[in-house]
């Protein structure tokens, strides 16, 4: 076993990564035409400048995103309204429609494909809405738009994502509800964004966060909490996980170290078979 361990590594040593096969192409063409790089650089700004112009003429900043830069996929939200703003898409399923109207239109700068559309789903009732009820009308009617997927807002008690699902079922929404997942290490982050979401403040996790007494505890803390949410929803047949970093990536990528879920960072230079699990 150790000898086969030991001949994979030796293997991924002499296997070069993508990129680095593409550094070597470029230097290689760059020594029989110096010229390259500019030769590049122009095609490249010479193709986003006619896509902006097309998405100039169309009237519309989403087919320049889509046509111009590539972009294939979209998380649909509507955003916080401030008081006395008037706002010209006042409901996400708008812009849903909106991205699908263009994808209609420009079918055949897509090759007839489709771009995926992502949008919000609540465990618990939006401070705008009168009643969960309404949360899952919301979210059919997203549905509806044309929606592909939904990902919840952060949720701590794991129940709650499962009536989210089992409510929204039987309303009629079939696409797949991931939930969000946020590791928290700051009290005062956690009483924030309960705040913000209108949501109460879960008392263990606030208890545990309160009496730690380092910052390596505070850490082992909201890994270990969100650990076991992932654990919990996974078990109640999630289709995938989504994580809330807020620009604290190390509690998340210590998470996601210790689920037992295929690592796919190597599968552009092994086969399917010989994939790594945690």
């Amino acid at each position: 076993m150790a000898d086969k361990r030991e001949e994979k590594k030796k293997k991924k040593e002499r296997t070069p990564g993508t990129f680095a096969q593409m550094k070597q192409v470029y230097q290689m063409t760059k020594k029989s035409d110096p010229n390259i790089g500019w030769i590049l650089s122009l095609s490249a700004l010479g193709t986003l400048l006619v896509f902006l112009l097309i998405g100039i003429a169309l009237g519309n900043w989403i087919t320049f995103l889509i046509l111009g830069l590539g972009v294939r996929g979209f998380l649909a939200l509507r955003g916080d309204i401030q008081e006395g703003q008037v706002s010209e898409l006042p409901f996400a399923r708008y812009l849903v429609e909106l991205i699908r109207r263009v994808e209609r239109e420009d079918f055949a700068h897509l090759a007839a494909g489709k771009v995926s559309i992502g949008v919000a789903a609540y465990p618990q009732k939006h401070p705008e809405s009168a009643s969960l009820l309404q949360d899952i009308e919301i979210l059919l009617s997203k549905q509806r738009a044309g929606a592909d997927f939904a990902i919840t807002q952060v949720f701590f008690e794991d129940e709650r994502y499962s009536a989210l699902v089992d409510s929204a079922r039987l309303a009629g929404v079939d696409i797949p509800i991931i939930p969000g997942i946020m590791p928290v290490t700051s009290l005062k982050r956690l009483q924030n964004l309960c705040q913000m979401a209108g949501m109460e403040v879960p008392t263990d996790l606030a208890y545990a966060l309160e009496t730690a007494t380092s910052s390596a505890e505070l850490h082992r803390i909201g890994v270990d909490y969100a650990l076991n949410q992932c654990r919990a929803v996974m078990d109640a047949g999630a289709p995938g996980l989504h994580f809330f970093t807020f620009n604290e990536h190390a509690a998340v990528l210590d998470v996601l170290d210790q689920l037992d879920l295929p690592r796919y960072s190597n599968r552009f230079s092994q086969p399917l078979s010989e994939l790594e699990y945690a």
